[in-house]
């Protein structure tokens, strides 16, 4: 039974691989189950703001610099740049896909 007004979340997961320091990690975050139907750079943005709010005060900060979408596999990938806090910057890989 569904409440009126009442949201369901999707569930979606985030690899992300970046640079020298080890850094790969899957990390699950909800979202509207049309959130992967959107813009590549809208379904990359939630997830980013998932993370900034997890790791609040933020440890790092994000550049884009390219964002795609393979509608036929429902994939969102990005390539970018962190700059970290403490100084330095890493390039990054991210795949955005829902949890099956």
């Amino acid at each position: 039974m569904t409440i009126q007004g009442e949201t369901h979340l999707a569930t979606y997961v985030a690899t992300m691989m970046h640079g020298k320091r080890d850094g790969e990690g899957a990390y699950s975050f909800e979202g509207e189950p049309t959130l992967i139907q959107k813009s590549a750079m809208g379904t990359l943005r939630a997830f980013m703001t998932h993370i900034d709010d997890k790791l609040a005060p933020r440890h790092a900060d994000w550049q884009v610099n390219a964002v795609m979408k393979n509608a036929e596999h429902s994939v969102v990938t990005a390539l970018g740049t962190l700059t970290f806090e403490k100084g330095g910057e890493q390039p990054f890989v991210c795949l955005i896909h829902r949890d099956s």
